[in-house]
């Protein structure tokens, strides 16, 4: 039995059919990943499935032309944001730390996210 993946690019399958129905109509279709079409839903989305590949690389946030750049450029928006989002106060800091610790570390989740509050 053989198993074979198709990279139907930064849209996945039906983005690469919303481009053939825009090429048949001599349309431009915008292009996934542009941030006009960026979201609150599309960024709470990608922040939780930051440890789901599979997820990010469908994500709206995603950029580049293989599932490993999509993936990568998903992550490297969250964690930009993470860095210039919160202060440097304690309160800031004990929100990042829960934002990180219930989404963005591998396996850490949400009860031990709960954990730093207290």
């Amino acid at each position: 039995m053989t198993c074979n993946i198709v990279d139907w690019g930064p849209g996945g399958i039906l983005g690469a059919q919303r481009e053939l129905v825009y090429f048949e109509a001599g349309l431009t279709a915008t292009p996934f990943g542009s941030t006009a079409q960026v979201e609150r839903g599309d960024v709470e989305a990608a922040i939780r499935n930051y440890q789901r590949p599979a997820e990010l690389a469908q994500s709206a946030l995603a950029a580049g032309s293989t599932a490993t750049e999509r993936i990568a450029s998903v992550r490297e928006t969250i964690d930009r944001a993470i860095d210039e989002v919160f202060g440097s106060s304690h309160d800031e800091r004990a929100l990042r730390e829960v934002l990180v610790g219930a989404y963005v570390d591998a396996g850490a989740g949400h009860e031990r996210a709960a954990t730093t509050c207290i």
